[in-house]
């Protein structure tokens, strides 16, 4: 009988590491949280208020923050409660 080409090893099935999915509104709502002011205005570079508002809720949402959002006069702010 020929030998084969290929061989069958028996091994359990290694776990694949899961990947943690990050935002980069994180940091920005952990210095928040971290600092003492209870109300900041956020200005990020290039990005209206509403797009800022509508990422960054999500990730209060997701991280099940108690963070409030305010939109004044095309500003967004950050308020603690």
């Amino acid at each position: 009988m020929s030998e084969k080409p290929y061989k069958l090893i028996a091994e359990t099935l290694p776990e694949v590491p899961r990947l943690v999915r990050g935002s980069v509104y994180d940091e920005l709502l952990d210095d928040f949280l971290k600092g003492k002011a209870k109300t900041v205005r956020v200005e990020y570079g290039g990005k209206s208020a509403r797009n800022l508002m509508s990422g960054i809720r999500a990730r209060i949402k997701r991280r099940k923050l108690g963070v409030n959002l305010a939109v004044r006069r095309g500003q967004l702010y950050l308020v603690k409660p």
